[in-house]
Order: structure tokens, then C-alpha cells, then sequence
């Protein structure tokens, strides 16, 4: 991304909030990531990327956060927490009963 900043005040509040002492330039060229900026992956895997995930690598960070929220325990609020801020749908959890004889009867 590269944005061009022309206007004389904003060129010397963005160079003031910058710590910049001196003379101001006429015009402030802002660049930043691109599409083709390589990052590691957030899974820790170590593979590159131009996103946030390797392809696929998000769907096993998920699997990971079910299988903490169906385990339960003191990290399952973080894991729903995580999936929330992502925008990632909560896992259904299934609920098994068996059923005696005497209720099938009843």
C-alpha cells in the first residue's frame, strides 16, 4: 500500500507525531505491507505467507480450539473467546445419553 499525504498540515502533524525535527518535506510518501509481503504463518508452522494463515492452516487452528472447548477446563473461555473475535462459529457439542430398557418401555 503507498499513500501520498500533499497537504502542508497533515504532512507536519504526521512528522510531528513522529518524533521528525526540521524542515517539512513538500509531500509524504506512507508505505506499507502488500499483497506479496511474506510472514510466517500464525500457526507456527515456519511456512510463508501473504496472509495471516498458510492455506488450510487456519482450519486446524480451529479443530485445535473445539478440542479445547469440548475438553473444557480453564483455557475453554479463551478458545470461545478466540473464536468470537475471529468470527469463527462455536463447535456444536453433542450430548450421548444411553437409554435403559425401563425407558424405552415407559
Amino acid at each position: 500500500m503507498r499513500v501520498t499525504i500533499t497537504d502542508p498540515k497533515v504532512v507536519a502533524a504526521v512528522l510531528a507525531a513522529a518524533g521528525h525535527k526540521g524542515e517539512a518535506p513538500a509531500q509524504l510518501v506512507l508505505t506499507g505491507a502488500s499483497a506479496t509481503t511474506k510472514r510466517k504463518c500464525a500457526c507456527g508452522c515456519g511456512n510463508l505467507t501473504a496472509r495471516t494463515w498458510a492455506p488450510g492452516h487456519d482450519a486446524t487452528h480451529k479443530k485445535r480450539l473445539y478440542d479445547v472447548i469440548r475438553g473444557g477446563g480453564d483455557k475453554a473461555a479463551a478458545a470461545r473467546a478466540e473464536l468470537t473475535e475471529r468470527g469463527w462459529p462455536q463447535p456444536v457439542i453433542r450430548v450421548t445419553t444411553e437409554v435403559t430398557e425401563e425407558a424405552k418401555t415407559a
